[in-house]
């Protein structure tokens, strides 16, 4: 029979043990779930397909791809662009596309339009190009409002700004009539956009006029790591984000630690 010193003591021993275990089995489900969400931070699906991702080595290349354009929804912007469409048209205004690669499928949700020329379903000839290259303290003219509208996606992917609105500022930014483009919004169809009712200096807080004037006194701040122009020479030109591959490598050399980790205690 067991003194009640040693009973204690066996007791203890075994709540370690099992505090041990307890501990282990949790950084394991902690190491799965975290693996779980880096996985989805790079956009991955299983079965090959990735969403908001790039192939490794794509971008800069030069390699021409064939894009599929696929609308994300219904919503439409009525206005007009001269010279082409002066008598007003009806133009899409939320924008994605996709393509293979390597034998891999991938899909761009953040997708806007910022070429003044017309699109079909599938596209050939797209290179795909970064804009971390363009300093806000050194830009070529011509490039500013790749960088003002860029501000404005990242707007949207914080919640701020719908797509709509979005799409019609960028519009509005890159067709302002210095290239021989000029766009001008009417209206949309889901109301998520207004004209505004105050002056150009001043329009109304929340209108297109007042997003643009936002994106041409802040854009500097915007940092363009993961902002990419698809390009061609046929068709519309779009600018996308791809989150960058640090921010998984981070997670990755997170997973890396807990395991070591894991290991360390499991000798003590």
């Amino acid at each position: 029979m067991c003194t009640p010193e040693f009973e204690d003591q066996q007791i203890s021993l075994w709540d370690k043990q099992v505090g041990r275990r307890e501990m282990r089995k949790g950084l394991g489900m902690f190491s799965v779930v975290l693996l779980f969400c880096c996985l989805v931070s790079a956009g991955t699906a299983f079965g090959n397909t990735y969403n908001n991702a790039l192939p490794p080595g794509l971008a800069g290349s030069g390699t021409p791809i064939t894009i599929t354009l696929d609308q994300l929804g219904s919503q439409q912007i009525t206005g007009s662009l001269t010279p082409q469409y002066s008598g007003g048209a009806t133009f899409y205004a939320n924008y994605s596309f996709s393509f293979t690669y390597g034998g891999n499928n991938y899909n761009e949700n953040y997708s806007f339009c910022v070429d003044p020329r017309d699109a079909q379903g599938s596209m050939g000839g797209y290179t795909i190009e970064s804009l971390t290259s363009l300093s806000s303290n050194s830009v070529p003219p011509s490039n500013v409002g790749y960088l003002e509208s860029a501000w404005l996606v990242n707007q949207v992917m914080a919640g701020n700004l719908n797509r709509v609105t979005a799409q019609a500022a960028i519009w509005e930014i890159m067709f302002n009539g210095s290239n021989g483009y000029k766009f001008t919004f009417t209206s949309d169809s889901v109301g998520d956009s207004q004209v505004g009712s105050g002056t150009t200096a001043q329009p109304q807080t929340g209108s297109i006029e007042w997003w643009v004037n936002q994106a041409v006194a802040d854009y500097g701040s915007l940092n363009p790591n993961g902002f990419y122009i698809a390009a061609t020479t046929q068709y519309q030109d779009y600018l996308i984000y791809v989150p960058e591959p640090a921010t998984l490598l981070l997670l990755g050399s997170g997973l890396v630690g807990l395991a070591a980790f894991r290991r360390r205690f499991k000798k003590a």
